[in-house]
């Protein structure tokens, strides 16, 4: 589809850290060219439609070229020689076979005797960690291909432990004029096979192979409930808690300038590896610095380089790293989406109004009052109060006489206790102005006599103070 009109937006510096992991296993071995029982550690990978920093996604690399670090478990690295079927290494057993899924397959034309393929956690953790500590999957997601040789972060593994990450699209917004992000989905298009093939049903033709960076990292936490730590390291008799030290696998993927065709989405975009050629060079002992320099790794990070690409906008509830499901990279329609956002803003705005301090109430009528509330088992009231509930309630009017009759008068907190409640306020008592013999002492005759209309301003609830202007 066409670009959407690009903006001048502000630059960013690192894409979204969104993929779409979705291949199977099976899938996985035909698309990095290796053999089916290749594939190690199945039960860890777990397709996602929305895959972040911290997720399991497959990694493609070579046994031989990795020069696994010298603390890595005996248990991880005899599986990947075995399994790779490296010289100086017995093949596999008959059992091993088995559990992988049957019997040893012949080797595949074109595919590489030391490659394997294993989830990694998404997000590079470098070996140097501390062991205690919490590891932060958002810190390194991403490593730029320009400087990657120069950071110590990365350049101890740019000549040992390349990998490509094999994602079958990824995520990335798009900021527009009124500073709002809309999520797209990248995707690769599928050429030389029609829709209705294997290869487009289970995501092997669209596939992309993303060049990136792993290293492994030693972990020590202490051990889950139910968890057996390993032999000698359990709590003592002091009671000293079990620890686990368990290999954390991560990796990072590999960026590079956008090409011309996806500078209206972001100024970065992953470094693919389109063809084998560029897989194979990739996954190879060659150095860093000669692969940059010239050949299909060279020409995958000049700046018009760019394997065919298709994309469309996707809904914006998958901005949440919780929304997992198949719709978070289905296509929308971008105007209806953005009419509804509209339409919503304006009913947000013109919304219920909040009632005023002071306003009263209407009343209601006992009957819904009742329906409301529904039966409670149990819950009697006395005669006197369920009849004052059933009584209809009406509105007080000061300017009514009888109403205000009816209306105590609000009394000053001072002078609460200088008038007499029950001998009337000393005007009905003595009769005339308050000069009678039952008159209050402490009531003046002038404040006897107000009006009814400023007695009922006094028992109105005080209006709400007003902001000083300034």
């Amino acid at each position: 589809p066409p670009p959407p009109p690009a903006h001048s937006a502000r630059p960013r510096k690192r894409m979204c850290g969104r993929t779409r992991c979705t291949l199977e296993p099976d899938a996985v071995a035909r698309r990095a060219r290796v053999p089916k029982r290749r594939v190690l550690r199945r039960s860890r990978y777990k397709a996602r439609h929305n895959c972040h920093p911290g997720c399991n996604v497959p990694v493609v690399f070579s046994a031989t070229h990795a020069e696994l670090p010298s603390r890595a478990s005996a248990v991880l690295a005899e599986e990947i020689r075995t399994a790779a079927g490296v010289p100086g290494r017995g093949p596999a057993s008959e059992s091993e076979d088995a559990a992988a899924g049957g019997a040893a397959e012949p080797a595949e034309a074109g595919a590489a005797s030391d490659r394997v393929v294993m989830p990694m956690q998404w997000g590079l953790v470098p070996s140097f960690t501390d062991a205690a500590a919490r590891p932060d999957f958002w810190k390194a997601f991403n490593a730029r291909s320009e400087s990657v040789a120069e950071k110590p972060m990365f350049r101890r593994l740019v000549n040992r432990r390349r990998c490509a990450v094999l994602v079958d699209g990824f995520y990335e917004w798009k900021e527009d004029e009124q500073k709002e992000k809309q999520p797209y989905f990248v995707t690769g298009e599928l050429e030389g096979a029609a829709s209705g093939s294997a290869a487009a049903v289970d995501g092997e033709g669209t596939a992309l192979a993303l060049a990136g960076l792993f290293d492994v990292w030693h972990h020590r936490r202490p051990a889950r409930e139910g968890e057996a730590p390993p032999s000698g390291d359990g709590p003592g008799s002091s009671g000293a808690p079990a620890w686990v030290e368990e290999e954390v696998w991560t990796v990072t993927l590999l960026t590079r300038p956008v090409a011309p065709r996806l500078a209206w989405l972001h100024n970065r975009m992953p470094v693919f590896l389109a063809d084998a050629e560029a897989l194979d060079a990739w996954l190879g002992a060659d150095p860093f610095a000669d692969l940059v320099r010239a050949g299909p790794v060279a020409a995958a990070l000049e700046t018009r380089a760019c394997p065919p690409l298709s994309w469309h906008p996707v809904s914006k509830a998958m901005n949440s790293v919780k929304f997992v499901g198949e719709s978070a990279s289905h296509a929308i329609d971008l105007a209806a989406a953005k009419a509804r956002a509209a339409k919503q803003k304006i009913t947000n705005f013109f919304g219920a109004a909040k009632p005023r301090a002071g306003a009263i109430k209407p009343a209601k009528s006992p009957g819904a009052s009742a329906a409301a509330a529904g039966p409670k088992g149990g819950d009697t009231k006395p005669p006197a109060i369920a009849a004052a509930a059933a009584e209809p309630a009406r509105l007080v009017d000061p300017s009514s006489p009888e109403d205000f009759a009816e209306a105590e008068p609000v009394v000053p907190p001072g002078r609460a206790s200088k008038r007499p409640r029950d001998g009337g306020d000393g005007k009905d008592a003595g009769g005339g102005d308050g000069g009678g013999a039952g008159a209050d002492p402490h009531v003046p005759a002038k404040r006897a006599a107000r009006p009814a209309t400023r007695a009922a301003t006094r028992s109105a609830p005080p209006p709400a103070p007003r902001r000083p202007f300034r």
